[in-house]
């Protein structure tokens, strides 16, 4: 965390090679299928790559359009794995608040495991092939481009801009939603709100100032984040229930 009078640019420099680190630390794990090493990964993934975007914008980087290639792949390969281990851990608590017996969710139970060891293979196969030492190297050298030459040309102002602009963004997805349960539209608005979310607090980290409204953001997040988890539940129930009607007729 900054405090007030550490520059704009070297505090984000240090909030991107604490958040390297954290993707190195949990990365050995997270290849093996650890469902709370994905979820860190994942976390640092999505911060660095809002550092990316900050530095792209100001155009802080010798080589933008390159700059942290593998984050989006990564997060690509490590999200249905994470997907169905989140589907197991809904199943088994819907079944323990709704008192369902055993009988009651073998069926889902036994398609939802299948889907996390087909998943969880897939997540090895894919392992394999991310460089983490290569990820890392290039974010120490955004880092140390940010520390360099934004001293001048990024400060608070433009990480303002850059929190109205999400802002913005989630307005128009709130709007987007209307009365009626649209699953895509709300899954629009959490990325929405995940996006500002994340920006709010690399800003912070970045000036040592609080931002207004970012616990709610955290909230809001947490609850939207709860129903897509709980719609992609429902989504494998009603593939299940489709192959057994198949095999019924």
């Amino acid at each position: 965390m900054a405090d007030a009078t550490t520059p704009v640019a070297v505090a984000l420099s240090r909030v991107a090679a604490d958040q390297r680190a954290r993707l190195a630390g949990a990365w050995p794990d997270a290849a093996r299928g650890d469902a709370e090493a994905l979820r860190r990964v994942r976390i640092a993934t999505r911060r660095l790559r809002v550092i990316a975007d900050i530095v792209r914008r100001a155009d802080l980087v010798r080589h933008p359009r390159r700059l942290l290639p593998g984050l989006r792949r990564l997060a690509r390969t490590l999200r249905p794995a994470r997907d169905r281990l989140v589907a197991r851990a809904d199943l088994t608590s819907a079944a323990r608040r709704h008192r369902w017996t055993v009988e009651q969710t073998r069926a889902l139970g036994v398609w939802i495991e299948r889907g996390v060891a087909r998943e969880m293979r897939a997540l090895r196969r894919a392992a394999r092939d991310v460089d983490i030492d290569a990820i890392g190297a290039r974010v120490s050298a955004a880092g140390e481009d940010i520390a360099g030459a934004g001293r001048g040309r990024l400060g608070r102002e433009r990480l303002a801009a850059a929190i109205r602009r999400r802002a913005a963004r989630v307005a128009a997805a709130r709007r987007s939603c209307g009365a009626l349960y649209e699953p895509d539209r709300l899954h629009a608005l959490r990325i929405a709100i995940k996006k500002l979310r994340y920006l709010a607090e690399i800003a912070q980290a970045g000036t040592g100032a609080d931002v207004p409204g970012l616990p709610a953001l955290v909230r809001e997040q947490r609850r939207y984040g709860r129903l897509h988890d709980r719609q992609m539940l429902v989504v494998d129930a009603r593939a299940l229930a489709s192959t057994m009607t198949g095999e019924r007729a």
